[in-house]
């Protein structure tokens, strides 16, 4: 009796615990937008971030469709505070984006916005944003998310 009574404790205690997961919604999120355009004119593509926990550094590969002509780069209001060092040749695909400083930058939205030339085809054409691990460090130069 002793045995299924504890049994029944057990289970009780078990099925009775509320246990909640939550996702971790805290790191931060970086997003390329997506933008539409006439053939055979030039089209401006942000990058951004949100939920900016505090960045000194950053390397960002930015790939695009082979299609595209990518004729330019230009900071953005986040990040400002950073040195952006861009590449010097455009024709690389993909792209690294470099940014720098002394002191961590918790400023969100537009880090970079890059103007293509769009190809006299219409249709859809790829633009991509990948960071490698450890490629992004905070103001104590741990590894950031």
């Amino acid at each position: 009796m002793k045995k299924i009574f504890g049994i029944i404790c057990l289970a009780v205690v078990l099925f009775c615990t509320n246990i909640q997961v939550f996702a971790n919604t805290s790191n931060p999120t970086l997003t390329v937008d997506c933008v539409q355009a006439e053939s055979g004119t030039s089209v401006t593509v942000p990058i951004s971030i949100a939920n900016n926990t505090g960045i000194c550094g950053a390397e960002i590969q930015i790939s695009y469709d082979k299609e595209l002509v990518l004729t330019g780069i230009t900071g953005g209001t986040a990040f400002s505070s950073l040195t952006l060092t861009k590449p010097g040749d455009f024709s690389v695909n993909p792209v690294k984006l470099l940014w720098d400083g002394m002191d961590a930058d918790y400023t969100n939205g537009t880090i970079a916005v890059l103007t293509f030339n769009v190809p006299k085809e219409s249709g859809t054409y790829h633009v991509s944003a990948f960071i490698e691990d450890a490629a992004v460090v905070d103001g104590n130069l741990n590894p950031v998310e």
